[in-house]
């Protein structure tokens, strides 16, 4: 975060990442696309262990929902 309050991606994310899955939420005031990323090293443990180790990075990214056409047809929120 920015001292403006800005939040952003930290740079090189998808490539530095493990993606950990994607969801929808088609209406509402919270109709966005989110995605889940971690570091590496938090998604080996978790693995190995089932848990999240101490200095884990988790990322969401959101992108906002609207309606429009598109390739795959027409969409309305």
């Amino acid at each position: 975060m920015d001292n403006n309050g800005n939040v952003s991606l930290p740079e090189d994310v998808h490539a530095t990442t493990t993606h950990l899955g994607s969801w929808f939420v088609p209406a509402g005031d919270v109709s966005s696309s989110y995605d889940v990323y971690a570091n590496a090293d938090a998604v080996r443990v978790h693995r190995a262990r089932g848990e999240s180790p101490d200095g884990a990075v988790l990322v969401t990214e959101l992108r906002a929902h609207s309606s429009g056409s598109y390739a795959t047809g027409r969409h309305v929120s």
